[in-house]
């Protein structure tokens, strides 16, 4: 089987790269992940078809590719190492830059 595999989401998903969340410490502490907000940040590769339930119009996606988001940990389909499918509904936020 080739490594070399692109997967494209069908439906009202995104296909993101998840980002290794960094250690939290507080006041010299490390914060375990039973306490930490189970949360996880993903780059957005690839945008699946979003229609109408005619399937009539397309609609557009709240996010585009490049985009960083927020989702909570274990509600997308690991499709490959370190990436995964998410619906787009499960998506809390992207991540913009502060002006």
């Amino acid at each position: 089987m080739s490594n070399n595999k692109q997967y494209r989401p069908i439906g009202p998903r995104v296909l993101v790269e998840l980002i290794k969340e960094t250690e939290e410490i507080c006041h010299g502490f490390v914060i375990p992940d039973t306490v930490r907000q189970q949360k996880q940040h993903a780059r957005v590769l690839a945008l699946g078809t979003k229609t109408n339930k005619a399937n009539t119009i397309e609609l557009p996606f709240p996010v585009k590719v490049g985009d960083i988001v927020m989702f909570c940990k274990g509600r997308g389909l690991d499709v490959a190492d370190n990436q995964q499918l998410v619906a787009v509904d499960e998506l809390f936020y992207v991540v913009t830059e502060g002006k």
